[in-house]
């Protein structure tokens, strides 16, 4: 894959930049500060296969309006645009008043090409933009769909936790990776990319965390891909005024669960209809082979070893060969 900043010159010139992203080799014209912790030689990994939109139709004729929306940005809400057509996707995000990236993403889903200059002091919205809706559609072509999810590496594999803002989903991840937890690595803090590999499900710990330092993100120290083992919806819940918090799991229906991982899937609203129809299957096969936990929990710091035991004692203990296809 390739992330082109200046359309008059292909990343084959001098200088380029190799990154690793969920599985793939991405190759851009200028450093990406998000990236940095993602840095690859070339051949220094095993390629992924890129199925790129293998077996997916591609809507032909002119491009049509997706979506026309607010999109979160940079801390604030942004006006959000995507067209699909035979050429692939047209994505505009706007980044200050009157101004907006563009990026366009072919229909393989292997080249992103921004056609906006970055005045001073944008460049590093352009380069969020890019690493978020640009990539996840040009991803999700590749039958790659992020999730907005946290995790982390139990024995059995990747344990994700799901759920609205403010729910702890980082809160509960770094805790279990923590010394005062078991200490199972940090896989993801914010974006978690999936896909089938080999018939299993499994989680790319090389994916962009931007609230992490280069240093500490997780595809500098767990190998990528790892098994999935568990997805958890977290439902936090007040403390009781008195008395002893409780924490219990239940499997989610299936329908709910759909609509759990649909409603936490990376930029989902920006997919054309059967990009959405691959999303969709591939939702289904993730709640058909693995489910969704749902967590009640106590919002509270003490409360976590607590949740920690209920993961391990009740959520992890069929896992391992559950996420084979």
């Amino acid at each position: 894959m390739q992330l082109i900043f200046s359309p008059h010159r292909s990343v084959s010139s001098k200088p380029s930049f190799r990154y690793r992203v969920a599985g793939r080799e991405l190759v851009t014209d200028r450093p990406v500060a998000a990236l940095q912790g993602l840095r690859s030689g070339r051949g220094a990994h095993g390629s992924a296969t890129n199925r790129g939109n293998a077996g997916r139709a591609v809507v032909a004729g002119t491009p049509h309006l997706v979506y026309d929306g607010p999109g979160w940005l940079g801390g604030y809400e942004r006006r959000v645009v995507s067209w699909a057509g035979s050429d692939g996707y047209e994505i505009t995000v706007e980044i200050a008043e009157e101004q907006t990236a563009r990026f366009l993403v072919d229909p393989s889903g292997n080249t992103i090409t921004c056609t906006s200059i970055a005045a001073p002091g944008q460049r590093q919205l352009i380069e969020e933009a890019a690493m978020g809706p640009a990539l996840a559609v040009a991803l999700a072509l590749h039958d790659v769909f992020c999730l907005h999810a946290s995790a982390a590496l139990a024995p059995q594999g990747v344990v994700v936790f799901l759920g609205d803002s403010a729910a702890g989903k980082s809160t509960l991840a770094s805790y279990l990776a923590s010394q005062q937890g078991p200490g199972w690595p940090l896989v993801a803090d914010d974006m978690l990319a999936l896909e089938w590999r080999e018939d299993s499900l499994v989680a790319h710990t090389d994916f962009p965390q931007p609230r992490l330092a280069p240093h500490a993100q997780p595809g500098r120290l767990v190998t990528s891909p790892q098994p999935l083992a568990a997805l958890v919806c977290l439902q936090p819940e007040s403390p009781p005024a008195a008395g002893r918090a409780t924490v219990s799991a239940a499997t989610l229906p299936p329908s709910e669960a759909v609509h759990v991982l649909a409603s936490q899937t990376l930029a989902l609203r920006l997919f054309d209809r059967p990009l959405t129809v691959g999303h969709l299957t591939f939702v289904s096969q993730l709640v058909s082979s693995i489910g969704v936990v749902s967590l009640r929990y106590p919002h509270t710091a003490v409360s976590l070893p607590a949740t920690q035991n209920v993961l391990e004692s009740q959520v992890l203990r069929h896992a391992g060969t559950a996420a084979a296809k």
